[in-house]
């Protein structure tokens, strides 16, 4: 399915199940499609729509607009007003993570809950805005897949992971338009997420990988005071993926207490 929006962007979306509340999965640099395993367990008991962002897959945009996390955010405020959602559950993993608080933060009345999977840091340490803008660089160059790909194998992934699924999450990143790409990680490098996050009344889970890159937790609480905070065991930072079943038992239980 689509939509069009009235500057010309389009907005392919799939839909299933049935059931309140509705949960919007965002996807990160990918496509829907990663989130299939949460659509699978959800829809007998949730109305889903997994969108798919401007400027990924078969989902267009004007040459002119902006590729950013707010106007991201903006286009999923559209989409869910057209389909008539109100108090969504709004799931986002990696990048994502930054786009679903945008839109808690300006369309409260369309968010009921936020779940962060692996996010965006909405309090980076000095490490993160370091590997990411080396990254950031390197994706205007020719050779931004490889840099891509270096990036991804050394720090989205554990030893122990899948490889043939690892294999193919580093094509389907390496797939992605390479100005998507640079407006992505410059997006990373610009955002203030404890600017955003401030402005979000919605209750949020963020649920992060074991072992991944550490997180300043004391700090993000300070901004979030109320954030239910859940790490997975296992799998790195597709772990959605590869752990399913912990992911989806912690969704759960937060919208069973929250919801």
């Amino acid at each position: 399915m689509y939509a069009t929006k009235p500057d010309g962007t389009m907005l392919v979306y799939e839909e299933h199940g049935a059931g309140e509340p509705a949960m919007v999965f965002v996807h990160s640099l990918g496509v829907p499609n990663h989130y299939r395993h949460q659509i699978d367990h959800f829809a007998p008991r949730h109305r889903i729509i997994a969108p798919t962002l401007a400027g990924f897959g078969a989902s267009t945009a004007p040459v002119q607009r902006d590729l950013t996390f707010a106007q991201w955010a903006e286009d999923l405020a559209w989409l869910c007003e057209q389909l008539d959602l109100r108090a969504a559950v709004i799931v986002g993993h990696s990048m994502s993570g930054a786009i679903a608080l945008e839109l808690a933060a300006t369309h409260p009345g369309l968010v009921g809950a936020v779940v962060l999977l692996d996010p965006v840091p909405v309090a980076p340490l000095p490490a993160f805005r370091q590997g990411i803008g080396g990254l950031a660089q390197a994706l205007g160059g020719p050779n931004y897949r490889d840099a891509l790909r270096d990036f991804a194998e050394a720090r989205m992934f554990r030893e122990t992971d899948d490889s043939a699924l690892r294999s193919q999450l580093v094509e389907d990143m390496c797939a992605v338009p390479q100005h998507v790409l640079v407006g992505v990680f410059a997006g990373l490098l610009a955002w203030d997420g404890e600017e955003v996050a401030g402005h979000v009344k919605a209750p949020i889970l963020q649920i992060v990988q074991g072992g991944g890159m550490p997180v300043d937790v004391a700090r993000i609480q300070a901004v979030l005071p109320d954030l239910e905070f859940g790490q997975t065991v296992g799998a790195g930072h597709w772990a959605h993926l590869i752990v399913p079943d912990q992911v989806n038992s912690m969704i759960e239980r937060f919208l069973a207490v929250h919801l």
